[in-house]
């Protein structure tokens, strides 16, 4: 039997101790949606099926609640969860899990059903062990590919498995009861077999087994989903290896790049406003009768029964700053609205969203003609308002639903202002004018659409609703780009969340790491790795070695861009702050761009010293054992306080 190498032995003994720490260290029940995700877990293991949405039980769930009180869960809390609830449906957290994908739970399914009749706390416990034995087969996965795009010797062989064993954030992590462990355990499979097909040439074993994990990805999580897309350009790259192929493989991938483009991404909606519908046309045209310029809002009339919850048809969030200007004061809402035939529909729809997700709507009914006409009316921005939009909305309640409905000059205007008469804006763009000889200033930005920006075609969204998370529109990540001015603060904390949760910031995101420079320190360790990757990169590479950097640049894009926009999609309801779990599948790929940054930046300087490779790597060696101690102390400091 082949020996295995001394770097993997040490990472799976370095990763097993630290999972096993991770395992006793952090109290019941405090990770993420743990006591959701072990409820999947018993209903699959005590009734040998996957459960339905909505099923629960209640004994189960008491037992949960009742382990959770024991642990000190709610500690800091106004309230426990109603162990006598009428219905049973005792509160174990928000967030259900039961329409995920099995695999995982399957998995952990298997030591539950084995201690069924053991107490919940054991249960829970036994079930993360089995997260232990995934963080075991990424390490393991992260050494293969660590051998695959380097030379024997190479410190990287070291650097990236021992690494990934000692990351504080992603051990904590893989030894929770949560769905992202699989995720990241089964993907990081998949980037070594398909690095390998790559560097090596297709060959029937690692064909299959990688392609069957692969496969297995879309039974774990969405975050995993892009493993199968990925192993099919493994694929087509091992091919472009040699002669021809190579040529004609990188052709038809521009031409399939470039023909997918031109399908997916058009020119004239307005700028500034997000899209929620699904009509073919330009939510922005040129209309002769336009009150001011010569653009309108161009909305597709809609019934109730087409509608199918979308009838909001476009929203703009009020910037901050402006935001900050409105609170608690009352504001005048109105719009120059016109449509093919009449209808009765909804004025603009002002939206206060509060920091508890409710929310008060301000809007009212209005029967529309179709000539041009100023309607108006008072509404109140309540002091805790932490988001303030106004969506444009087409659903008719009255008429038909056939034809356009436009919208002209729409105004959010500080104070109470006549109803019955239209500002007198300075220019087309409505920013500025006069209102019953008041100078008034528009919180809205493109008001009279005078804007065009980009847009997805409809099929771009549909596909979206299907496969991204929540149903989200893909357009909900463009409007994002257009309007930075709204989304600049949560790509700010996002980048900043990201950075925290992928060292260390653990339970449910609650207990941070001890120190006031600590992530400062961490932050700098970050950008060194990253602008030596940057520096030393460019350095002659073989063709194979290119392709097989090329898959995991892809890879690293794709998973670390959709984990950072995955909040984008919250922005109109309430702000969600993503973490590095959704990102930690391509955590191998991740650790060799930090660590060939480090060592490219290091090497030179140990050289110019005269110091020793091996004392190098110990000496980075010691620094992650250090930031593990500190993590651990953080943790035990903050539970034990």
């Amino acid at each position: 039997m082949k020996r295995l190498p001394l770097a993997l032995m040490v990472s799976l003994l370095l990763a097993l101790v630290h999972g096993m720490i991770y395992v006793w260290l952090m109290p019941p029940w405090q990770h993420y949606d743990e006591p959701n995700h072990f409820e999947y877990t018993w209903l699959l293991a005590n009734r040998l099926r996957l459960p339905e949405e909505g099923e629960y039980d209640p004994d189960m769930r008491r037992a949960v609640a009742q382990s959770m009180i024991a642990a000190g869960f709610f500690r800091g809390m106004d309230a426990l969860p109603d162990l006598e609830a009428p219905d049973g449906e005792v509160w174990i957290g928000t967030y259900e899990q039961l329409t995920e994908p099995p695999i995982y739970y399957a998995l952990t399914a298997i030591p539950v059903w084995l201690l069924r009749s053991a107490p919940i706390t054991t249960q829970l416990y036994a079930a993360r062990l089995v997260s232990v034995s995934l963080l075991l087969v990424s390490i393991w996965a992260i050494h293969g590919l660590a051998s695959e795009i380097t030379h024997p010797g190479s410190p990287l062989r070291w650097m990236l498995p021992a690494g990934a064993a000692l990351l504080p954030g992603y051990v904590e992590m893989m030894t929770s009861v949560n769905n992202d462990v699989g995720a990241a355990a089964f993907m990081a499979l998949v980037l070594w077999g398909t690095v390998r097909l790559v560097m090596r040439g297709i060959s029937l074993w690692t064909l299959l087994w990688s392609g069957a994990v692969a496969g297995i990805c879309l039974l774990v999580k969405e975050t995993s989903y892009l493993a199968f897309p990925l192993w099919l350009v493994g694929v087509g790259l091992a091919v472009m290896r040699k002669g021809w192929w190579r040529i004609l493989a990188w052709t038809g991938l521009g031409a399939a790049g470039l023909l997918a483009l031109l399908l997916s991404i058009g020119w004239g909606d307005a700028n500034t406003w997000f899209r929620r519908t699904d009509q073919s046309a330009n939510d922005r045209q040129v209309h002769a009768n336009a009150p001011l310029g010569q653009a309108v809002f161009a909305l597709q009339l809609m019934d109730t029964g087409q509608a199918q919850g979308d009838q909001v048809q476009l929203t703009q969030i009020v910037p901050a700053e402006t935001l900050q200007t409105l609170r608690g004061e009352k504001v005048t809402v109105g719009a120059w609205i016109w449509a093919d035939t009449p209808a009765t529909l909804s004025m603009p729809i002002l939206l206060a969203i509060k920091a508890d997700r409710e929310n008060e709507q301000a809007y009212n009914p209005v029967e529309i003609g179709t000539t041009p006409t100023f309607y108006a009316y008072i509404a109140y921005v309540p002091e805790d308002t932490s988001i303030l939009m106004l969506n444009l909305s087409s659903l008719v309640t009255g008429g038909s639903a056939g034809g356009q409905v436009y919208l002209d000059g729409l105004v959010l205007a500080r104070g109470e202002h006549p109803l019955g008469e239209a500002p007198s804006w300075d220019a087309a763009g409505a920013e500025t004018g006069t209102w019953g000889g008041v100078r008034v200033v528009n919180a809205l930005r493109n008001a009279s659409a005078e804007g065009a920006g980009l847009r997805f075609y409809p099929w771009v969204d549909r596909l979206g609703k299907r496969i991204l998370p929540d149903n989200s529109r893909p357009s909900q990540f463009l409007y994002s780009l257009v309007d930075f001015q709204v989304s600049e603060g949560y790509y700010r904390a996002t980048a900043k969340n990201m950075l925290q949760t992928f060292w260390g910031k653990f339970g449910w995101g609650h207990v941070f790491l001890e120190g006031k420079y600590t992530y400062w320190a961490l932050a700098v360790v970050t950008v060194v790795g990253l602008l030596g990757c940057g520096l030393f990169l460019w350095r002659k590479l073989n063709p194979t070695r290119a392709l097989a950097l090329l898959l995991l640049g892809i890879a690293l894009a794709s998973v670390w861009g959709l984990a950072v926009i995955r909040g984008v999609f919250y922005l109109i309801y309430w702000p969600f702050i993503p973490g590095a779990r959704y990102a930690f599948p391509v955590l191998g790929a991740t650790i060799g761009v930090l660590a060939f940054g480090w060592w490219s930046l290091v090497c030179p300087i140990g050289r110019w010293l005269k110091l020793p490779d091996g004392l190098l790597i110990g000496l980075m060696g010691v620094g992650m054992l250090a930031l593990d101690i500190w993590s651990m102390l953080s943790i035990w400091s903050y539970y034990a306080g």
